[in-house]
């Protein structure tokens, strides 16, 4: 019998002394692993995100006691306009990692956070009664599709959390009366960090609803009612343990505002580009959990899976969520599969091979945010103070690595507006528009993309030079400034 089928026994099968234990454990540190891998994987392509930049810039504030932000101080466009971080507590912790090893240990702090991902995913899957392999290799396959959202932002909280809130929701509606405040306080303590590192964690109550009505469609027990109703009140007071109060709750329904039709992960599932088509991928994952799990009588996890489909459904930047809910009942479901266990099991000690040779491979391109959203020769160029227009893709860059010069856009959508969004496009994709703008704003510096309408129409302006060009920007200076 193989190491991953004794594990899967031993869980099935609890026996007495300490083996039990480190046994049991086994399903966690492979699904751990498995997360590792992956995220390992995902941080030798490029991060492509210029909120991490950003955020890092934030949260080096914050631990330069410059306190937390309420209002703009890196743009001049919204100067002082009233701004409410969705992840404060993120941007914190990107920048102790970027404090401590730049970018490498921001790399490593999403490897962390997907291996604790997998950790909690191995607890999911051994109460679901599948198999470690058939766990591990449904999270491979899973994860693997949407490696493309697998990046250090602070949606990877939002990942842990997700999985962490039903097991502790269902522990509490289970459990005898000592066990179940135990895991009340522990499901309340992982709201209020949840909400504190981002504010998706508005979803916390509503997941302790989905899995409370869940579970008393099963048991019909009004003990689970009033405990689900309280679990609920518990983590809607959680989520207003915040420095900033009520204000991130408030500002939700700017943030979708500002980003629907805009920014592409908030368009829905759909087959008009490449991660519409996987968000339609996870919702066909998400269908055949759910089957699997009305045939078992799962409907807390059936509900589950309903509310984060919707929730995909509209907005593609869910569809994580949604196969990490759907990835335990996949995984006892490919158990009814016909193949021997120990056949499965050497299945996914290659694959695991597989990915780690894959990873070491690509050692070299580990942890870089990549040029197309940092142009850093360009960047370090500008001169001191100058007053920038730039495209949205480097403002995070600038804003990391130029403090002294303020952006005219950034990826902080939310803050800006969605009217000042399309005035920054039209800035750059209107040449007359675009130059108008310049003169009347007193703008000293241009840095965009090199195909944009409002550089090609400078670059040929008398007043204007091009000083610096890399394969994604032009940086243009008014002649005589250097």
């Amino acid at each position: 019998m193989s190491a991953l089928a004794i594990a899967d026994a031993a869980g099935a099968a609890p026996v007495r002394g300490r083996r039990r234990s480190g046994r049991a454990l086994t399903p966690v540190v492979v699904l751990a692993l498995t997360g590792a891998l992956l995220a390992v994987r995902r941080a030798q392509a490029p991060f492509a995100d210029g909120d991490i930049l950003w955020g890092t810039r934030s949260g080096s504030d914050i631990l330069a006691g410059h306190g937390l932000p309420h209002a703009d101080s890196y743009s001049w466009t919204a100067h002082g306009v009233p701004w409410v971080p969705n992840s404060w507590g993120w941007n914190v912790l990107l920048a102790l990692a970027y404090r401590l090893a730049g970018f490498v240990g921001i790399a490593l702090l999403g490897i962390a956070l997907l291996a604790a991902t997998g950790a909690l995913l191995g607890v999911a899957v051994r109460r679901a009664g599948a198999a470690t392999a058939w766990g591990a290799l449904t999270m491979q396959i899973g994860l693997g599709l949407l490696a493309l959202f697998l990046y250090p932002r602070a949606q990877l909280a939002d990942y842990a959390a997700v999985v962490a809130v039903p097991l502790l929701v269902s522990d509490a509606l289970g459990s005898s009366r000592s066990a179940a405040r135990r895991a009340a306080i522990g499901l309340v303590a992982v709201q209020v960090v949840w909400m504190n590192l981002h504010t998706t964690a508005v979803i916390g109550p509503v997941i302790v609803l989905a899995v409370g009505a869940g579970t008393f469609a099963s048991d019909r027990s009004r003990a689970t009612a009033l405990r689900t109703l309280g679990l609920a009140a518990l983590t809607a007071g959680a989520c207003l343990a915040t420095p900033y109060g009520t204000a991130p709750i408030a500002h939700l329904a700017e943030v979708r505002a500002a980003s629907v039709g805009l920014i592409s992960e908030w368009r829905p599932a759909g087959f008009g580009s490449p991660e519409q088509i996987l968000a339609v991928i996870a919702l066909a994952f998400g269908a055949v959990a759910a089957l699997s799990c009305v045939r078992r009588r799962s409907f807390d996890t059936v509900a589950l899976l309903a509310v984060f489909a919707v929730m995909t459904a509209t907005a593609l930047r869910f569809a994580p969520l949604l196969m990490l809910v759907a990835i335990p009942p996949l995984a006892r479901a490919a158990g009814r599969i016909r193949a021997r266990p120990q056949f499965v099991d050497r299945i996914c000690v290659l694959a695991l091979a597989i990915l780690t040779v894959v990873c070491a491979a690509g050692a070299a391109g580990f942890a870089h945010p990549g040029a197309q959203n940092t142009s850093p020769r360009l960047v370090d160029a500008l001169p001191h103070g100058c007053r920038l227009v730039n495209d949205m893709g480097v403002g995070g860059a600038v804003i990391l690595s130029r403090p002294d010069v303020l952006v005219s856009i950034d990826s902080r959508n939310d803050m800006y507006g969605r009217a000042a969004e399309l005035t920054a496009l039209r800035v750059l994709g209107d040449a007359a528009y675009g130059d108008r703008y310049v003169t009347e704003h007193r703008v000293t510096c241009v840095l965009a993309p090199t195909g944009a309408p409002l550089v090609t129409a400078l670059s040929h302006a008398a007043q204007w030079r091009v000083a610096a060009t890399d394969a994604d920007r032009t940086l243009l200076l008014p002649r005589g400034v250097r």
